[in-house]
């Protein structure tokens, strides 16, 4: 069974001036008209970043309500023009986690997703990082909508679960820098971290044994340089899976942005030994 929740567009604004990044999105009432479809889904989003040129730090808390499955053929012969749904499934997260950039007087993270410095030639870097991620998912009626065969919910009676993970994290990132203007990167950083799991049952509840777990995030960024405006696409992807008895469960989750910017003049640009960089 695949859930998901009603994905949301947002219309945002952003600023920045040197280290600090200010950004503001909400619901566009004129996209997000499809509860019919995919059911209603509460939510509340709260990220910080911080990028310098030798560090990253992100934490991020998240609470989402209301979930629908996008599978149902795969157990019935669904012909309904909407998504069956269960609007008490929640799940809450919390994860932090602390990056250091290797090869940093020749590559730039900052470059390639907060826009305020442009890498100049293309280069790469090894990511070297710690986090922790906290996860809780409860279904108070369970994961079987109303409109799916009883005879699920009579052998299927998973209620929910929490995690909890500390790990290390390792990987690559590489800015491609194309006619001077354009530039393509791509991360990968999986990680190994040390996991607690409790599983809740309708009829009891399991807390497992500490074991090892692996994750993976992914980040992809395009853009182009322009003399005062500046554009371009981001994606934010990460992934976990583990299993238990019967219970096998992935989680996934994502960001896909696209943005348009201006810049304004109001000082001089740095002078640096490295003419790699330019800070904006």
């Amino acid at each position: 069974m695949k859930f998901e929740p009603n994905g949301q567009t947002n219309i945002g604004f952003g600023f920045s001036y040197k280290w600090m990044v200010l950004g503001l999105a909400f619901s566009s009432p004129f996209v997000n008209k499809d509860n019919s479809t995919y059911g209603e889904t509460k939510r509340f989003d709260f990220q910080v970043n911080l990028l310098s040129k030798f560090y990253g730090i992100s934490s991020y808390y998240q609470k989402y309500q209301g979930f629908y499955l996008s599978n149902p053929q795969d157990f019935m012969d669904w012909q309904q023009p909407y998504f069956p749904t269960i609007g008490d499934i929640q799940c809450t997260s919390f994860g932090l986690s602390l990056f250091y950039w290797f090869n940093n007087r020749n590559f730039s993270y900052k470059a390639a997703y907060l826009r305020n410095e442009v890498q100049q030639k293309s280069a790469g870097g090894f990511i070297l990082g710690t986090y922790t991620d906290v996860d809780v998912v409860y279904a108070p009626s369970g994961f079987i909508p109303n409109e799916l065969p009883d005879s699920l919910s009579n052998i299927f009676d998973f209620q929910g679960y929490s995690t909890a993970v500390l790990g290390l994290s390792f990987g690559y990132a590489y800015t491609l820098v194309l006619l001077k203007k354009f530039f393509i990167n791509l991360s990968a950083v999986p990680g190994v971290g040390y996991r607690n799991l409790s599983i809740w049952y309708i009829t009891r509840n399991d807390k497992t044994k500490p074991d090892f777990t692996g994750t993976i995030k992914g980040r992809f960024s395009f853009g182009y340089e322009g003399k005062h405006f500046f554009w371009g696409l981001s994606a934010i992807a990460g992934m976990e899976s583990f299993k238990y008895e019967e219970v096998d469960i992935s989680t996934t989750s994502g960001q896909f942005r696209i943005y348009l910017g201006k810049r304004f003049n109001v000082g001089k640009k740095s002078k640096k030994s490295n003419p790699q960089f330019i800070d904006n």
